[in-house]
């Protein structure tokens, strides 16, 4: 979306002018997920905050912003890039809204528009499309932790499990179906 007279206007009004149009529309898309994004990002920071290698660097005089940055918040970051992954599917059905409400056009008015006429290609290959993003959103954080965590491929011996505290942080669960997911994409 753009004013009448965009043609016209020089490079930077031109930005301006975009930046104005895209106001209401990315603040509605932010809105509606910040909130849950927030929430969770606060319930594994809390679930972290009381794993016993926190309270045991805590004990041996590590000074708390320290421990929150440098320790909590990436053995925090687990199941969080998970859940970005999962926010681009909802971003994307989310923008099919807005487009329609907000009446700019793209790919949200094009299928309404199909839907109504019942125009079976369209439909489903705007399906086809929301369909790769969402998978697309489930599978990259799935890569992201094959490079994060170079050796989450194999189980960690008892003695291992020490010096890895994103499995020690009250969720072995994600360490242990991470470590068999990043198994099968390796030996694919």
């Amino acid at each position: 979306m753009a004013s009448i007279d965009f043609e016209a206007l020089s490079v930077f009004n031109k930005l301006r002018d975009l930046a104005l149009h895209m106001i209401l529309p990315v603040t509605a898309l932010v809105v509606s997920t910040l909130a849950l994004l927030v929430r969770h990002v606060r319930a594994a920071v809390a679930d972290v905050l009381n794993a016993p290698f926190l309270l045991a660097a805590l004990g041996h005089g590590i000074p708390k912003r320290t421990l929150l940055y440098r320790y909590a918040l990436p053995a925090a970051a687990n199941p969080l890039i998970s859940l970005f992954g999962f926010s681009i599917g909802v971003l994307l059905s989310g923008s099919l809204l807005i487009e329609v409400v907000m009446s700019w056009p793209g790919l949200g008015p094009l299928l309404l528009e199909a839907i109504l006429a019942r125009d079976l290609y369209v439909v489903i290959g705007g399906i086809l499309f929301s369909t790769f993003f969402l998978v697309g959103g489930i599978c990259w954080p799935t890569c992201y932790f094959i490079g994060l965590i170079p050796e989450s491929g194999r189980r960690a011996t008892h003695d291992e499990s020490a010096a890895r505290p994103y499995e020690m942080a009250g969720r072995p669960w994600v360490a242990t179906w991470n470590s068999d997911l990043c198994g099968f994409l390796r030996s694919v």
